[in-house]
């Protein structure tokens, strides 16, 4: 029995991951085709050993096992963050075969379209884990009644702030830029997400000088 994070890297679920850790072990599942989660993984090792985050934060590095799935074929056209279904599916699907008997799975995502299937999905879920012989429970913390998607991705970086978590460790750049002489990933600062997280800081700006 164990809880399980389905981690894109983003701050959704990087924000339950470090929520998970501060109660116990929790286990990271993330697809091997995001190449810029190793470094951000590093980040957060990095970040805790220079103190830049809380003593409590600390702990949680030492409390999450990362493990990476590799993805093949024609999945990686629906996994890549461009579209709000696909990269869901490909996550619980890909993550399937590591969930254990007993384990709670927690996802992150709440977009308007996903929400509209979450049904579905849970449905989905609990057919093959039935059928796989399988008990085990499938989460979305940041999915309630009358949700304000604007308001839930301001408190998740205002609670990411809170914890000192630096941005570094955590992303969400539809496609992070290689830099080869430094060989690390930086945001691209023009795609849809990376344009999502700077509305919400603006807005998070906005309200802290009323």
């Amino acid at each position: 029995m164990s809880n399980v994070v389905l981690w894109s890297g983003g701050p959704d679920s990087t924000l339950i991951l470090h929520r998970l850790a501060l109660q116990g072990p929790v286990r990271a599942l993330t697809l091997e085709q995001y190449p810029f989660l190793d470094q951000c993984h590093a980040k957060a090792q990095e970040a805790a050993q220079l103190n830049y985050m809380c003593n409590y934060v600390e702990l949680c590095s030492k409390n999450i096992r990362y493990e990476s799935i590799r993805i093949t074929g024609t999945a990686k056209v629906y996994a890549d963050h461009k579209n709000e279904l696909g990269e869901p599916l490909i996550l619980l699907c890909y993550c399937m075969p590591s969930i254990k008997n007993g384990d709670t799975v927690y996802s992150g995502h709440f977009s308007p379209k996903f929400c509209k299937n979450i049904n579905k999905f849970q449905e989905a879920w609990d057919i093959i884990m039935r059928l796989k012989g399988i008990d085990s429970r499938l989460e979305f913390p940041y999915i309630t009644k009358n949700m304000n998607t604007t308001k839930i991705k301001a408190n998740i970086l205002k609670e990411l702030d809170s914890l000192r978590i630096p941005e570094e460790c955590y992303w969400s750049c539809s496609k992070p830029k290689y830099i080869s002489e430094t060989r690390i990933y930086i945001s691209c600062n023009q795609c849809k997400k990376c344009n999502e997280i700077k509305q919400t800081r603006k807005l998070l700006k906005r309200d802290r000088r009323r």
